[in-house]
């Protein structure tokens, strides 16, 4: 498994809320509370995040990620999700003006799970 194979997959908006909702329900509200930040879908948020660990991560960084697919059951999700809390941690790399706002929605907390399975 590589980097390019979860870019691959998870640069799709639908493709990566997907996978995000398979990896659990507080990875999902962590998640969309980032994209509500910067008024993005979690899709947006996951493929824009993931476009970008790609093309802007430096090697250290990359290895790491590899390292956490190595020997995972799942490693494209592994992945995904090393490359997401990356992004959850530096909170000051969730500029608004970087992202494609979508139409905002009035939702619950609860909603997030339901977020990531239904359009």
């Amino acid at each position: 498994m590589s980097i390019d194979e979860i870019v691959h997959t998870c640069s799709n908006e639908d493709v990566a809320r997907a996978a995000v909702a398979s990896i659990g329900f507080s990875f999902v509200s962590r998640v969309k509370s980032a994209a509500d930040l910067v008024g993005v879908s979690i899709g947006t948020f996951t493929a824009r995040a993931v476009r970008s660990f790609a093309d802007e991560a430096p090697a250290s960084e990359k290895r790491e990620v590899l390292r956490a697919m190595f020997r995972s059951d799942q490693p494209i999700l592994r992945g995904l999700e090393a490359i997401l809390e990356r992004q959850l941690e530096d909170s000051s790399s969730l500029d608004g003006r970087e992202w494609r706002p979508v139409t905002p929605t009035r939702r619950s907390q609860g909603d997030a799970a339901r977020d990531c399975c239904y359009p």
